[in-house]
């Protein structure tokens, strides 16, 4: 989807029940919720009448963890979540999986909880074995509806120049908004820059820079969704060598 490289995961001849892929371990908040955002195509499903029945489907599963060490070393695992792309009353993931033999990229999002004494979350990619062809995961993300990205570059103090040390893309204040919001981000030097609203279809609502050099200090741009209905948006900073994504609320 983006960069050069997907997670592609394929029918492999075997009689297992699923194949996963295990994401970075990143720290959580119970009580606050978050959006795990990820993209999606597939292809040759030779069944697509019957995804979301039995096990002919994706997903992703979610689990909570009592720590934020990862691996065997640091288990913890307190609970979890199967989250299924196509399943009626699913009402969380947003849009299912459509019942097609293939489908091009796709954005895919899902709002969770965090139980209680979880500090930790891991996602895991799923193809459960009645699924066959060819599919692929790409630019998955966690970030909290509370204000905090969980992904991304930390904020480091600013040394007194005005100059930030580091990139940052900070919450859009404020949020949740009706209808007018602010979006703030940092930049170490001046760079070519791009802002995009998304909706939580994948489509872009709203261009707010487009590839413009920008110099290096705090950059704030206002964003009016006065035509657009409530919901969650992401929006989403490109430059040259990297993009950073957050999630906003409006709320009319």
């Amino acid at each position: 989807h983006t960069g050069s490289y997907s997670l592609r995961v394929e029918t492999n001849g075997t009689n297992q029940s699923e194949t996963v892929a295990i994401s970075d371990r990143v720290p959580v908040t119970p009580g606050e919720p978050l959006l795990a955002s990820f993209w999606v195509k597939h292809d040759g499903n030779t069944s697509p009448a019957t995804i979301g029945t039995g096990q002919n489907n994706l997903g992703l599963t979610a689990l909570w963890y009592n720590n934020l060490e990862g691996g065997a070393a640091g288990w913890g695992e307190i609970g979890g979540v199967d989250i299924v792309m196509n399943e009626e009353g699913n009402k969380q993931l947003i849009p299912l999986l459509t019942r097609e033999a293939s489908s091009g990229w796709t954005q895919y999002a899902y709002v969770l909880y965090p139980v209680d004494g979880a500090v930790g979350i891991e996602l895991r990619p799923r193809y459960w074995h009645g699924f066959d062809g060819v599919v692929y995961f790409d630019d998955l993300f966690v970030a909290s509806m509370g204000g905090e990205a969980l992904t991304g570059t930390d904020v480091v103090e600013d040394p007194g120049d005005g100059v930030p040390r580091s990139f940052s893309l900070h919450q859009n204040y404020p949020n949740p908004f009706n209808p007018s919001t602010t979006i703030s981000f940092d930049l170490p030097q001046s760079a070519p820059v791009s802002l995009s609203v998304y909706n939580l279809l994948g489509q872009r609502v709203a261009l707010l820079v487009d590839g413009q050099v920008l110099a290096a200090g705090r950059q704030t741009v206002s964003f009016d969704a006065g035509d657009l209905p409530s919901g969650v948006y992401l929006y989403t900073l490109s430059l040259p060598d990297r993009k950073e994504s957050r999630s906003m609320v409006l709320m009319k």
